[in-house]
C-alpha cells in the first residue's frame, strides 16, 4: 500500500513573537496575538508568569501601525521587567529607599555636612 503524500500548506499564524530576552536570569517572551493583544511570559523559579494587554486600533483602522505596535512592547516589557523586580524583592521599596538616600545625602550637602563623615 502506498502511503499518501504530505503536502506543505501554508499557515497563517496568529501568535508572534515579538521578542526573547533574558532579565536579570529570567526569560521573557513577549507575544503579539491576533491584531491586538500583546501578552508577556517569564519563567522565574520554574513558575510561568504571565500578563496580557489589549491595544485597539484606531477609530477607522482595522490594524495597529508599527508605532502602536513598539508601544505596545514596550508597555508589556516594563511590566515583565516589574514582575521580575517585585519577584526578586527589587520592587518600589529598594527605589523608594534609594531615593530617599539620596534626597538625605544632597539636604546634607546642602546643610553644609558631608555625607558619611560624623
Amino acid at each position: 500500500m502506498k502511503e499518501p503524500k504530505l503536502e506543505p500548506k501554508t499557515v497563517k499564524s496568529r501568535i508572534r513573537i515579538l521578542k526573547a530576552s533574558l532579565y536579570k536570569g529570567c526569560m521573557v517572551y513577549l507575544r503579539f496575538i491576533d491584531t491586538d493583544i500583546f501578552e508577556w511570559l517569564l519563567v522565574f523559579n520554574n513558575q510561568i508568569y504571565s500578563s496580557y494587554l489589549i491595544l485597539s486600533p484606531r477609530r477607522g483602522k482595522s490594524k495597529l501601525s508599527e508605532a502602536e505596535i513598539m508601544a505596545g512592547v514596550k508597555v508589556v516589557w516594563a511590566g515583565a521587567t516589574a514582575t521580575i523586580d517585585t519577584l526578586k524583592g527589587e520592587g518600589l521599596d529598594k527605589i523608594e529607599n534609594e531615593a530617599n538616600r539620596a534626597l538625605k545625602e544632597k539636604s546634607m550637602i546642602v546643610a553644609g555636612i558631608r555625607p558619611g563623615i560624623n
